[in-house]
């Protein structure tokens, strides 16, 4: 009876890591999308009403701050809520965060612009790319997991 119980214990505790790190995983998509979101804003108010990057900031919705982040409190500015998030997101996109953090609000307006332009079409290849990769990590990480789970059980009884 103490078999059963520890092997059903094991199997929960399975059970509960992959439940986590597929929420992890929709985490990180829904951060993705949150993000190509607050770019295209971003350029959009750069060039209708030339707003600062904080203004631009502030009028983003929280939910959106939320996803882009994962979570985590918005840093007040743009350029550090850039480098927060490079940092979490992993692969390309992060790249691409950490480096816009560096160069955005130090140009003038047109190279502002311009910089975001070239940044949602690398954005936009990166983002299928991870979009593929988390993909494949979702299909992954249950059947593994589960194996891993009923061996060890196995080794166990």
């Amino acid at each position: 009876m103490d078999k059963l119980i520890g092997a059903a214990l094991l199997l929960l505790a399975t059970v509960c890591m992959v439940v986590r790190e597929r929420m992890q995983l929709n985490r990180r998509l829904r951060a993705l999308h949150a993000w190509q979101s607050i770019l295209s804003f971003a350029r959009s108010q750069i060039a209708c009403y030339a707003l600062p990057l904080d203004e631009i900031l502030a009028q983003l919705e929280p939910t959106l701050l939320r996803d882009a982040t994962m979570g985590e409190p918005a840093p007040p500015h743009l350029a550090q809520l850039c480098e927060v998030a490079g940092g979490m997101l992993q692969g390309r996109c992060g790249a691409l965060l950490s480096a816009l953090s560096q160069r955005i609000g130090t140009v003038f307006r047109e190279e502002q612009l311009s910089q975001l332009d070239d940044l949602l079409r690398e954005w936009a290849d990166a983002t299928s790319e991870d979009e593929r990769q988390l993909e494949r990590q979702r299909r992954l990480i249950t059947p593994l997991s589960l194996c891993a789970a009923c061996g060890v059980v196995l080794l166990l009884w």
